[in-house]
């Protein structure tokens, strides 16, 4: 059994990793945001981890939503894998890091926190092996697409309408000048 800081391999499975950071949240946007040098990075113990594979946020941001629903919700996690700990991330105050499986530097097989980093937990999307199902082949994946179903418009009583709206208004507007 693999411990919750170790990495996995490219499996395709996602996963996210919730931490909190012990800092207020000025110090939290200025630790959390990427430069030449980037102190969540170091933190995690991940040189080269792509700005892509972090979410950085305020417990207050969620307040209306919850931390539970949203890594199940929005991220699509396993609600059994997140419910365990549904207390411990209800009662979550201040920064939090969510560090997802995808992008993570080629080459890192465990995740290293250091101060103010603390885990919270490791939470997986439901994997399924189950095969897609085949798509049956149509005239339009052959390159041939039918007409429109259903009788073509005639133009030409569209065009005779107008014609006749057309020379209705020019003779009201021609009477209009004669009794003016």
């Amino acid at each position: 059994m693999t411990d919750d800081l170790t990495l996995p391999g490219h499996d395709g499975a996602r996963t996210i990793w919730v931490f909190t950071a012990d800092l207020d949240p000025a110090a939290f946007k200025a630790f959390a945001r990427p430069g030449e040098t980037w102190p969540l990075a170091e933190a995690l113990g991940l040189a080269g981890l792509s700005p892509a594979s972090v979410e950085t946020f305020l417990t207050s941001d969620l307040e209306d939503y919850g931390l539970e629903r949203y890594l199940t919700e929005a991220h699509g996690m396993d609600p059994a894998s997140v419910a365990p700990d549904a207390a411990r991330l209800a009662a979550l105050d201040g920064p939090v890091v969510l560090l997802f499986s995808r992008d993570l530097p080629e080459g890192a097989d465990r995740i290293d926190p250091d101060l103010p980093l603390a885990f919270i937990g490791r939470y997986a999307a439901p994997y399924s092996l189950a095969p897609a199902a085949p798509h049956l082949p149509s005239d339009s994946t052959r390159g041939h697409l039918a007409g429109p179903a259903g009788p073509v418009s005639d133009s030409r009583s569209i065009q005779r309408l107008l014609l006749i709206t057309l020379g209705a208004l020019i003779a009201l507007a021609l009477l209009v000048l004669v009794l003016a």
